[in-house]
């Protein structure tokens, strides 16, 4: 999961990533940053720069709880965004950053 929004960068602390660059992410991403929490140092993920353009942080699903927001029930950590007991909004990287790619 990317978030895409440049105030969340607030919240998180950078550590250079000891395989940065090494294994690669397709052709599109690069790897830059390990990421966690600015207060708890709780591991985050990592950011990546897409196709050279622009830098995102890469949120993975075991760094963070998850609450129903009618039931507040935490739900159980998944390994895989692709398997949350929701689908993200999927964002359009080509229209955050204009039309110029």
């Amino acid at each position: 999961m990317v978030n895409i929004t440049k105030a969340f960068e607030k919240n998180y602390a950078h550590k250079i990533h000891p395989r940065r660059g090494k294994r690669p992410m397709g052709d599109e991403w690069t790897k830059k940053d390990k990421i966690a929490c600015r207060n708890c140092k709780w591991d985050w993920g990592i950011e990546a720069e897409w196709k050279g353009l622009a830098t995102f942080p890469l949120l993975k699903m075991e760094g963070f709880r998850i609450k129903d927001p009618v039931t507040e029930k935490v739900m159980p950590l998944k390994k895989q965004w692709k398997d949350a007991c929701f689908r993200p909004q999927k964002a359009d990287l080509s229209e955050l950053l204009g039309n110029d790619i």
